[in-house]
């Protein structure tokens, strides 16, 4: 799963699914510490997770944060898409 940390709905999913034992992928776009609270939080028996940092508005930094969790953890079957770009575009 990946998420980002810009809000504490992100936050709270990613503890949620790592409760039930997923690997999480945790985005952040936000000082690096807000993603270690949350891996931190997350981990227990059987869960684990890694931290990255791209910009989800730079098509090239997302193929290569994709890469990244592909080679550390695996495929990826949940994705929780919690990032907003602004200023919104209508």
């Amino acid at each position: 799963m990946l998420t980002r940390l810009t809000s504490d709905l992100g936050a709270a999913t990613a503890k949620a699914l790592a409760a039930v034992g997923a690997t999480i992928a945790v985005n952040h776009f936000a000082p690096i510490e807000q993603a270690r609270t949350v891996l931190d939080g997350a981990r227990r028996p059987g869960a684990d997770g890694i931290e990255i940092s791209a910009d989800l508005t730079d098509p090239d930094a997302v193929t290569m944060m994709t890469s990244q969790v592909t080679n550390e953890i695996g495929p990826v079957d949940i994705l929780v898409n919690n990032a907003g770009a602004y200023p919104r575009l209508t």
